[in-house]
């Protein structure tokens, strides 16, 4: 027998089993929480306990939490771990694989070549009165199209929907000795720079200097977790592997990809044009889109050639990085972080919808980190392992080179359950005032959404 329980937002009828009664799941449709009614006569179920010992109770607003000293994070590194050892082969087989990715950009410069060979031909030979004046200016402005679509991967830049902020240490001295410790355990040279923004992001560049760090991700997580993914990002990195070549090898890779899959403004714009109903202006330009297509089906084989050579030394460097973040924080806090990060993906891409509506009933929540974090407060382990498991999919990318997450699991199968590094204080604390910086940059994100007129008005104590 099921239980049927109504969301009050956005009326969409669940189905929950007779164990859950009492419990609080979340709405698949608009993620509110909600609360699954008891059985009648039977007795109320206790509440369930929080995905993590270190969150505060659900829906209570978490205290200010002591920033962490430079002395504690000192401590909590108990002792060193041996790294993955890369054999000859695989240093061998690094370089053959990057000398195929050269002879595919040259293969790319031929093209770029040909079609200015070709657009020479066109504009300086005489067609006499064979071909029409009209048919040679369309077959030049053709080909000119043509090479655009090829120069565009030159050109095209990178999306960035998230405005960065550069850490200062004096802002988080004990996440700047975090860092440090990690890169020096790992054998590698730590970041450089140290940037955060308003998301759940973590990222870093492929020389390894820039480190990104999202502040809603820290909300939700563990010194001891945001230690073991900022781990697995920095040992891509490492001294005594040949990061180096694998970091070209990936840019090369991760270029001709978005040369292939990503619309530029110019695409985008063609097609919000045609998308306006009746005859304009704009339909002219409609029959060049199809020569868009020609450019990516022309670049489409170097791609899937790269990606499939350098598919195999991709994975390895991933399962090397890995281990090396298992050995750091355990097994077991690795393979929690694989499903909570998710998760927190999930809910905030769950909030972001939100926030027009919240805007116009002026309730804004004044830190969208700490709005984040008191809604994985509520999210119980039942219910975390319900979204993993038919909520929350993994994307799936063409030509993705990246392992699974089960055989990212069977990798450090072996590994101990407890790491080098040990400290379950919440990871805002590596901050001196993560509540302004959070309520900062969130002010900031509204400003952008919505203009900052009027935005005081709008915001209320987040949690």
């Amino acid at each position: 027998m099921s239980l049927k329980i109504t969301c009050s937002k956005c009326a969409h009828t669940l189905k929950a089993k007779d164990q859950l009664a009492g419990k609080k799941v979340m709405c698949p449709k608009c993620q509110a929480i909600l609360t699954i009614p008891a059985k009648p006569g039977a007795p109320a179920t206790p509440a369930p306990r929080s995905f993590s010992t270190s969150r505060s109770t659900a829906g209570t607003a978490a205290p200010p939490t002591p920033s962490i000293s430079r002395e504690q994070i000192l401590a909590a590194f108990q002792g060193q771990f041996a790294l993955p050892r890369v054999s000859f082969g695989r240093r061998l087989g690094t370089l053959l694989v990057l000398a195929v990715l050269f002879v595919l950009v040259l293969v790319y410069l031929a093209m770029l070549v040909g079609v200015g060979w070709l657009i020479y031909w066109l504009a300086t030979h005489d067609f006499a009165s064979s071909i029409p004046p009209a048919g040679v200016t369309l077959a030049l402005a053709a080909a000119v199209f043509a090479l655009l679509c090829l120069l565009r991967p030159l050109f095209m830049p990178q999306q960035r929907p998230h405005k960065e902020y550069a850490l200062q240490e004096a802002q988080a001295p004990a996440l700047v000795e975090l860092i440090a410790q990690i890169a020096k355990r790992l054998d590698a040279p730590p970041p450089a720079a140290i940037q955060v923004e308003c998301s759940p992001r973590l990222a870093i560049d492929r020389a390894g200097r820039k480190l990104t760090i999202g502040l809603g991700l820290v909300a939700g997580l563990t010194v001891q977790q945001l230690a073991g993914l900022i781990a697995g990002l920095v040992a891509q990195n490492r001294r005594s592997a040949p990061s180096g070549q694998t970091n070209l090898i990936r840019a090369i890779n991760g270029w001709l990809w978005r040369s292939v899959y990503q619309a530029d403004r110019f695409e985008r714009w063609i097609t919000r044009v045609n998308l306006r109903p009746g005859i304009h202006l704009g339909r002219l330009v409609l029959p060049l889109r199809p020569l868009s297509f020609l450019a990516r089906a022309a670049l489409w084989i170097p791609m899937f050639i790269g990606n499939t050579v350098a598919a195999a030394l991709v994975r390895r460097t991933e399962f090397d990085a890995d281990v090396c973040s298992a050995r750091l924080v355990g097994k077991q806090t690795f393979a929690q972080n694989i499903q909570w990060v998710k998760i927190i993906e999930y809910t905030w891409e769950g909030i972001l919808p939100e926030l027009a509506f919240l805007y116009k009933e002026q309730c804004l929540p004044d830190s969208l980190p700490h709005e984040l974090a008191a809604r994985l407060r509520e999210i119980t382990p039942e219910l975390a392992t319900a979204l993993i498991q038919s909520v929350i999919k993994a994307e799936e990318i063409p030509f993705d080179s990246r392992p699974s997450d089960e055989e990212r699991l069977s990798v450090v199968a072996a590994e101990p359950a407890s790491g080098a590094m040990k400290c379950p204080l919440p990871a805002s604390a590596l901050w001196t005032d993560f509540g302004k910086l959070a309520r900062d940059t969130s002010f900031d994100y509204y400003s952008a959404a919505f203009g900052a007129q009027h935005l005081k008005t709008a915001l209320r104590p987040a949690g």
